[in-house]
């Protein structure tokens, strides 16, 4: 049996956030909460799917040539073993 109970969250990076929340609200994705700076400029959001599961989407100013996933999370039964 398998210590992961579930990918919690997978963050990635856009260029323009309106349009990510856009395309995401086409699965049925609503926003959850959002993040801003310390100059209170809108850098990010998380878009919920409901069931606790979510997209971490953070604004970057240009695209990489690799792709966008910055970081995942899982959620585990019990760390320690």
């Amino acid at each position: 049996m398998s210590a992961v109970v579930r990918l919690a969250h997978m963050c990635i990076e856009s260029v323009d956030l309106e349009a990510s929340e856009a395309f995401y609200a086409l699965l049925g994705a609503r926003r959850q909460f959002e993040f801003c700076n310390m100059q209170d400029e809108f850098i990010g959001m998380y878009l919920n799917f409901g069931e606790s599961r979510f997209i971490d989407i953070v604004k970057i100013t240009e695209l990489n040539e690799t792709g966008a996933i910055v970081h995942f999370a899982m959620e585990v039964e019990d760390v320690l073993h």
